[in-house]
Formats: C-alpha cells, structure tokens, sequence
C-alpha cells in the first residue's frame, strides 16, 4: 500500500488499511483478490483505482451488493447486510425447498447424546460448516443452535442431522432477516458532532455445566455501541487454563473502572438479557 503515504495497516487487523486525518477519511479491506475501499473523497478514490491498475488487472464493480455471500443493500446513511442467497442455496442443496419453515432453529427441550461413531452417508459436518458461516456473518439468533450441533463432529447419527435440518427449516422462514448498520447521522441514529458521548452497553450470560456429556459451561456476550449491535464474540470455556495471570490483570482494570464509577455491573434479568441467545434455546415468545 505504497500509493499514499499516510496509509496505515490496522494492528488489530492486518488485512485492514487506512487513512484518518483532518481532511479525508479511507479505509480499505482486503480479501483474497477482492478490494472493498470505503472512503468521502471521491477524487481520492478515482486516483487510487487508476494507480492501482497502472500495476496490476483489477475492474472497478461500482457500488457494493455483494461480499463473500453477503448481499448488501443501500439506505439513507444505513446498509443492509443479508445472506439470503447463500441460504436459498443451501435449501436446495438440502432438499428443503418443499419443507415447512419452522420458528425456532431448535428446540428447547432437545436432548442430543453422542453416538459412538458418525454415520458417514450424511453430510452433517458439511451442512455444520455452512452454518457457522451463516450464523457467524450476520445471523446470531442461530449462535446458540450452532455450536450446541458442533459437540456432534465425530458422534452423530440420523437424529443429529434432522436437529441440524432444523435450523435450515428456521432459516428458510426468515432469510429476509437483515443486520442493518447505521452511521450516527441515520434516521435512528445516535446523533452527531465528537462531543456526543457513546454509550457502551455489553450483556453476558453463561449456562452452567451446560453440556451433559462434558459439564462444560458456555457463555455468550453482546456488545452494543450507541444503541446498535457492533460486534459479538461467543467463547466456551473461555478462561479453562492453568497460565491465568492475565485474568487476574483484567479483573483488577475492571474494579479499578467501577470504583471510579467510569463503569458499572448490573444484573439483568432472563426476559432483558440480549445475550441469551447465545447460551441456550429459547422458546416462542422470549426468543
């Protein structure tokens, strides 16, 4: 990323470049062979692309629809991201196209046990592997389903794989749902100007010795930022590790912060909690 020398690669992600100063701001990811910039200079832009062809064979495709499965769609200031396409797909493939949608992706009071082996005529670790993708992209009200039919690798027979058609069933229902992103000045944003303050809220649950088979416990956590879903991060067993000097580093940030009251712990009940979605099945009509 020589054309420009303010450009500077993200630490967090190395396939992540960008330019922020006074006067204009960039951002470019990079996957594979595909480009996504985003930036509110488009002189800047047009110069880039021309000095990036004068080295390599690209094509410029305009406004972006479409991302590694994910179509996106444009609003006022908002975008809209869904997998519609790939799901629609995966219907197909499945024999679902006939099937009756179902309104929850699995049942709360399923009750799956490892088998000895796996029947190796189903595509169950496939199928798997597509779900993660769609759950992991944009589509988190499958993140609880998902990783409970992952415990089944190496262990599943014909009713594993009828749970694991069942999500495709609810996805089938709902494959219009969208993730929508909002810049602050969107109808429905949080506002404008750098002195507005941005809220920052986080929900966690876990389960506890959730799993039968291992008694392991899953947790789950929710970010939102201003108001608007930014980020979630799923975690079983997230600190099972003997080295944990950097948990106890945390901890003590984290009393520091609410005894400064910059920040502060609250309970939140079942009904209010967002990230019980990520622990365990919920049923009609908290889910």
């Amino acid at each position: 990323m020589g054309y420009d020398s303010r450009m500077q690669r993200s630490d967090m992600e190395p396939c992540v470049y960008f330019i922020k100063d006074t006067e204009i701001m960039v951002i470019i990811s990079a996957y594979v062979y595909d480009y996504l910039v985003a930036t509110n200079d488009k002189s800047w832009y047009d110069a880039f692309v021309a000095a990036f062809h004068s080295q390599y064979a690209c094509k410029d495709l305009g406004v972006l629809d479409l991302v590694m499965g994910i179509g996106v769609r444009w609003g006022d200031c908002t975008a809209y991201l869904s997998q519609y396409g790939y799901i629609s797909q995966m219907v197909d493939t499945y024999g679902l196209t006939d099937a009756k949608p179902t309104t929850l992706p699995m049942s709360p009071r399923m009750a799956l046990c490892p088998l000895d082996g796996k029947d190796a005529t189903l595509p169950y670790r496939a199928l798997l592997g597509q779900l993660q993708w769609v759950a992991r992209c944009n589509r988190p009200d499958i993140m609880a389903a998902v990783p409970i039919l992952s415990r089944f690798c190496t262990t599943y027979g014909p009713e594993h794989f009828v749970a694991l058609k069942q999500v495709v069933k609810y996805l089938k229902g709902t494959m219009d749902y969208e993730v929508v992103l909002r810049t602050a000045s969107a109808p429905g944003g949080y506002g404008t100007g750098p002195s507005m303050p941005l809220p920052l809220s986080i929900y966690i649950d876990a389960d506890y010795a959730g799993c039968k088979t291992t008694r392991r416990s899953t947790s789950g956590i929710v970010v939102f930022l201003c108001g608007s879903l930014g980020a979630i991060h799923l975690a079983s067993d997230y600190v099972n590790n003997s080295r944990s000097k950097h948990i106890e580093v945390r901890n003590m940030y984290i009393r520091e912060l609410i005894k400064g009251k910059e920040t502060e712990a609250l309970y939140i009940g079942t009904v209010d909690n967002t990230s019980d979605i990520m622990t365990i099945s919920l049923a009609l009509p908290i889910f």
